[in-house]
Formats: structure tokens, C-alpha cells, sequence
């Protein structure tokens, strides 16, 4: 979370965080007892109401708000009820998408591939001791046994919750003979033998069968954050923008859910943005866009508000209360219709954070990419654990050497709320989300923070130099140059840069196909005026 770290920062955070989750209980302990005491207490005696019993008067500011404490305290107690029904029904698995034989083994020695200089790091930091849930450490490799690697390999590779699962599955249990191959291909490649049996001490860390663990946040926290975010569309709607949502998108399949909801910046001269592709932004984990307006305004500023602009919302990671989280394939689809809609071919893909997640779609499997920006991104070296495990199973503090004030802030706000837990436990899909240096577009360039808290800069920056992919590692934690004006300011300008390298580029592919094209036009008035001739 953009907000740094300090020791005042942290004492601040934890009060807080203290203070809000109070609420829901304490609500439920008030209405409690004064349902209690509606009930139990005879009916001669009168009720003291909260009011009569702080001694306020009825026409003052601190007696209305007496009077009404005990409906907000209902709300509360109805909101926690409605916390815990959805904490049940979200605890569901959802099976990961399966690979077919050929993109299991193609993808497995790619991994292997890509970790076999940091195999102990890489393989340790996906097992926590069950007592403590602390990573292990790659002095403790020898420890994990191999079907503790069984389980592991059973869920990244074959979309099952562990080992036993897929050798009993009949249709399956052949996989089971091709995952011990496997094991035996990276002990081969790795010089090493792998102990037979079981570390019990010892659980995989793996998603979408996890539990969904999350802590009730209060209603009022979530209604000052919709009048956060309600503030910042206003300021959207100043800045040009137009939102349109899927009830405004009638152009769209009926027969299919639609969820995305986006805004549209056009220029006002309707000649400014002949030649210039839009910028397609989306939004990382959080509070929605109201953290990134002065970014958006920027974006906006450099090109002079020539140039269009898609800002996509992700409702589902920004504590919304939706539980819906389109697929991969839908995101996609409505992405594409929604620039097919407004007349371009092609766009500039900008993400951040969990936002790079749907641009790695995006550049993967849809044609309108033209050039792409990733800020604090989390799609490379995905299959390292840090991620995984910095978000679903970190406890600052607790499993972790120390607790900083944005780590804890990420983990309370964020990692603990319910909607926002689910889709990262539940959707995050390694297979989808993981971007290969080599799929990237040519026009395009990476900022990496150095000091991110969510996985190691300084391996991803030294990956991104192995890979000659264009990039910056910047001295700053996870968002931070959203705090910085100098270092979004350079961002910025870097995104002018790459947004008009990435035009000249396709302006160059049309003039060579129109010349094609030409060309054969030519070739075929020739034939003819020889067959006539």
C-alpha cells in the first residue's frame, strides 16, 4: 500500500485496525444485551435508553448520536451475519484450469528450467512448518520429503488438491506415474536424491483449496471507503471521463454475465486522436481508483488530453462486496468489445500490481496489445512462492522477522478482506497470470520497486537483465511512486515515450500492408489486361 513505513505509522495503523475491528463484536455485544433486556426485564420497569443513560439532552449532537447508536448497532450485527454466511459459502474450491500433456511438460521444464539456479529457494519457500507458518528456509530443503513434493507438483501442474487425490482418481491415476516421473527428472537435473515418505510438520502451500481465511471488517469501514471512492469518480467525471457500466453496453452477448465497468476519456477535438491509440489501465488491489487519480490526471496531462484513455475497474479487489470475478476469458472478451466499440484496433496496455495480472492477459492472447507499461508487477517469476505466500499467508510480525506499517496495512486491509481473499485464494491462477519475457511486445518497458514487500525486486530486476527486457528498478516499496510526484512524473513521461514508439510501429505495419495490398491490386490489373490482350 502506498503510504511508506515508520514507527508512528505502524503504532497508528494498529490502533486503528484495533479500534475498527471492535466494532462488529461490540455491536453484537450491545444488541445482545439489550435484547436481553427488552425481554427479560418486566414491563413495569422503564428501559433506559443510552441517551438517559450518559445523561444527554434530546435536541443536542451528542444525544442524537446516542439515540441512533443502537440502529447502527444493528446494522453492524446484520452486516456480521452477513460476513459470516458469506465466509461459509466462499470457502468452495475452484479447480484450477488443466494443462494438456503437452503444456504440462513444456511448462514443468520451463520452471525447472527458470529456478535451476535458486532450486533450494525456490522449492523451500513453497512449504510452512504447519505449527508455526513460517517459510522454510533453504538450509531446511533436506527436509521435505518427497511426497510433501508430491502434493506440490499434484496441485501446480495438475490441478489437483494434493497427491493421494489424483492416484485415487481412476480416470487420473495414470498422471500420478507421469508426476513421479517428474521428481525423478529433477533429481537428475539437480544432482540430488529426495528422501522418500512424508515431513507431517510440513504443509505445501498451495491455493484455491486453502481456506479463505478473513477477519470481519465493520460496515462503516466499508462506507468510508465508498465515499472515498465516490468522491474520486466525481473527480473523474471533472477530469472528462464518461463511465459506462454493463447496463449501458447493449452491443454485448445478453447470454453472458457482464461485470466489467470502465471509463472513457475521448478528447475534445475530434481530430486529436486520429493517429493516437488509446492507454488501457488497470488498477491494482485496494480501494479502486481513488488512489491513483493524480496518476490518471497525469497520464492525461503528458499527452496534452489528446490522447483516449480506458480505465477498467476491478470491483472484486477493491472492497466492493463483489463476489463475482470474471474469468480470464471474459475479461478478455469484454476488453476487446469494448475497444471494438469505440473504433480501435489496437491500445496501450498499462498495469499495476494485480492489475498486471490482466495485462499479461492481454498480452498473451488478445492482438489489440500494442505496446505495454507494468508497474510493481506480479506476473514474472510467478512461480516463485514469495507472492503467494507474502499475500495468503504472511502474518506480519508473526511468521515474518518484523512488522512494517505498510505490510501490516496490506495485510489487515487487503489480505484479510473477505471478497479480496477469495479472489486471490480462489482465482489466481499461476498458468494464466505468468508472463514469459518473451511474450512481451516490442515497445515496452517494467518498473520494478526494490523495496516490494510482495516478492524480491532485486530478483525480478536481476531476471528481467538476464532476459534483456527493458526495465527500471526503482529505490521505493510496493506503490510507492505514487508517493513520489518526481518518480510518477518519470513513469509518466515513459509511457509517452513507449506509447509513441508502439504507434509508429503499427502506423509503419498498416503503410507496409496498404503497400501490400497496392501491390496486389496491380498484379491483378496486369494479369488481366494480359488475358485480354
Amino acid at each position: 500500500m502506498p503510504i511508506g513505513h515508520s514507527f508512528p505509522k505502524l503504532v497508528a495503523i494498529r490502533l486503528l485496525a484495533f479500534f475498527l475491528d471492535a466494532i462488529p463484536f461490540s455491536a453484537a455485544v450491545f444488541t445482545a444485551v439489550q435484547l436481553y433486556y427488552l425481554v427479560a426485564t418486566p414491563s413495569y420497569i422503564q428501559h433506559v435508553t443510552l441517551r438517559q443513560a450518559f445523561g444527554a439532552e434530546p435536541n443536542t449532537l451528542k444525544g442524537r448520536i446516542l439515540d441512533l447508536l443502537p440502529a447502527y448497532f444493528c446494522m453492524e450485527v446484520a452486516f456480521l451475519v452477513y460476513f459470516y454466511t458469506q465466509h461459509k459459502r466462499l470457502q468452495k474450491p475452484v479447480v484450477p484450469p488443466t494443462f494438456s500433456d503437452a503444456e504440462r511438460g513444456a511448462h514443468f521444464f520451463k520452471v525447472l528450467d527458470s529456478s535451476s539456479q535458486k532450486f533450494e529457494e525456490f522449492f523451500s519457500g513453497w512449504f510452512y512448518w504447519t505449527a508455526t507458518r513460517k517459510q522454510l528456509s533453504t538450509s531446511e530443503m533436506h527436509l521435505i520429503r518427497k511426497d510433501n513434493f508430491r502434493d506440490w507438483i499434484a496441485w501446480s501442474f495438475f490441478s489437483a488438491p494434493n497427491y493421494e487425490t489424483l492416484r485415487n482418481d481412476p480416470r487420473k491415476s495414470h498422471l500420478a506415474d507421469e508426476l513421479d516421473g517428474y521428481i525423478s527428472d529433477m533429481e537428475i537435473a539437480q544432482n540430488i536424491k529426495i528422501q522418500p515418505g512424508r515431513n507431517r510438520d510440513i504443509t505445501a502451500l498451495i491455493l484455491q483449496y486453502n481456506p479463505v481465511e478473513a477477519t470481519p471488517k465493520p460496515l462503516i469501514l466499508y462506507l468510508i471507503i465508498w465515499s472515498l471512492e465516490s468522491c474520486g469518480l466525481l473527480l473523474m467525471s471533472v477530469m472528462g471521463f464518461s463511465k459506462v457500466s454493463p447496463e449501458q453496453r447493449p452491443y454485448q452477448d445478453s447470454s453472458k454475465t457482464r461485470c466489467l465497468n470502465y471509463w472513457v476519456f475521448k478528447p475534445k477535438k475530434a481530430d486529436a486522436s486520429m493517429d493516437r491509440l488509446p492507454i488501457v489501465f488497470f488498477h491494482g488491489i485496494g480501494c479502486g481508483l481513488f488512489p491513483y487519480l493524480h496518476f490518471i490526471f497525469a497520464l492525461l496531462h503528458q499527452a496534452k488530453f489528446s490522447r483516449p484513455m480506458f480505465v477498467v475497474e476491478l470491483p472484486h479487489v477493491a472492497m466492493r462486496l463483489v463476489d463475482h470475478v470474471p474469468s480470464m476469458e471474459q475479461t478478455i472478451s469484454e476488453v476487446e468489445t469494448m475497444l471494438d466499440v469505440h473504433g480501435y484496433a489496437k491500445a496501450h496496455i498499462i498495469g499495476h500490481s494485480l492489475g498486471t495480472t490482466v495485462s499479461s492477459w492481454m498480452i498473451k492472447y488478445s492482438k489489440y496489445a500494442a505496446s505495454c507499461v507494468l508497474l510493481d508487477p506480479v506476473v514474472f517469476l510467478y512461480l516463485f512462492p514469495a507472492l503467494a505466500f507474502n499475500f495468503v499467508h504472511r502474518v506480519p510480525g508473526l511468521n515474518t522477522p518484523s512488522m512494517k506499517a505498510n505490510e501490516y496495512l496490506l495485510h489487515w486491509l487487503c489480505s484479510r478482506e473477505l471478497h479480496t481473499h477469495h479472489s486471490i485464494s480462489r482465482h489466481f491462477f499461476w498458468t494464466q497470470n505468468v508472463l514469459w519475457p518473451e511474450k512481451l511486445p516490442e515497445n515496452h518497458h517494467i518498473y520494478i520497486a526494490k523495496q516490494d514487500f510482495l516478492f524480491d525486486g532485486h530478483m525480478v530486476a536481476d531476471y528481467l537483465a538476464e532476459n534483456n527486457v527493458s526495465h527500471d528498478a526503482l529505490d521505493v516499496g510496493h506503490a510507492g511512486f505514487l508517493l513520489s510526484p518526481r518518480v510518477m512524473m518519470d513513469i509518466v513521461h515513459r509511457i509517452g515515450s513507449v506509447c509513441e514508439q508502439g504507434e509508429a510501429k503499427v502506423k509503419a505495419e498498416r503503410e507496409k500492408e496498404t503497400t501490400v495490398s497496392k501491390s496486389l491490386m496491380g498484379s491483378k490489373k496486369q494479369v488481366r489486361s494480359r488475358r485480354r490482350s
